[in-house]
């Protein structure tokens, strides 16, 4: 089967960026493919169309503005200049981006995990009385009001280190337009699953039970999904700032 990086279109994105670098050390050379190549392969799916190819290597940028990258800063084998207008790797395409969007969202899904899941919580009341027969009957009501002022309560303390990470991975190239996206919208997505799931189990059972699993459902997803999502990502952003940065002096 065919995989996303032997895609026509990216063999040809890489044998000509392989041409761009051929004034770059060898070994150099192949760390700043091997980058690429690996970013390619986090970014692509194995069901990813033509249209998803084009538009994942334009989000990449060109071989040449890649190989422009690799060349900043360094003196090109042979003592030629690299080809077109070598610049500098962008504020923004640096490696502590990833890092600090990573940390601030990972501590936005652990406030927003405590919190919202905080408000799942409900009560219990017992009333007595006596029948006809003389004998007692206790009845226990559960008080669950499914009130949204936790998920909201979890969405206004988490927003600072929301907004920030959210401004960092769309200005940064690091990411394509679908995985900023999806960085922008884990925490919230996983504090409207935290709040839903629960009263959804509540309205299907009306019992601790349906609380309790949805509660619990919800925690998993938030914890564990929502993890390997963020690092995932974060993983694809370092990738990409390392194919970038490999060219520069050391």
């Amino acid at each position: 089967m065919t995989t996303p990086v032997s895609h026509p279109l990216v063999d040809a994105y890489l044998r000509d960026l392989d041409r761009l670098l051929h004034g770059v050390d060898p070994g150099e050379r192949a760390e700043v493919l091997a980058g690429v190549h690996e970013h390619l392969e986090v970014s692509l799916g194995p069901d990813a169309s033509d249209d998803d190819v084009r538009r994942t290597l334009a989000e990449l940028g060109s071989p040449q503005s890649v190989a422009d990258e690799a060349y900043a800063g360094r003196t090109p084998t042979g003592g030629t200049a690299g080809p077109g207008s070598a610049s500098p790797v962008g504020t923004m395409s640096r490696g502590w981006v990833p890092t600090v969007v990573g940390l601030l969202l990972g501590l936005a899904l652990l406030l927003v995990v405590l919190v919202v899941s905080a408000g799942a919580g409900y009560g219990t009341s017992g009333t007595e009385t006596v029948g006809a027969d003389g004998q007692v009957v206790r009845t226990t009501e559960i008080e669950f009001s499914g009130a949204p002022s936790a998920l909201l309560s979890g969405l206004m303390l988490t927003w600072p280190l929301w907004l920030t990470a959210t401004l960092l991975a769309g200005l940064s190239p690091l990411w394509s337009s679908r995985q900023a996206w999806t960085l922008a919208l884990l925490v919230p997505v996983t504090a409207t699953i935290l709040w839903l799931l629960p009263v959804l189990g509540w309205i299907l059972t009306e019992a601790e039970l349906g609380i309790n699993v949805g509660a619990w459902v919800g925690l998993a997803l938030g914890l564990v999904g929502g993890g390997l999502v963020l690092t995932r990502l974060v993983v694809a952003g370092s990738r990409r700032a390392a194919a970038l940065a490999a060219g520069r002096a050391t």
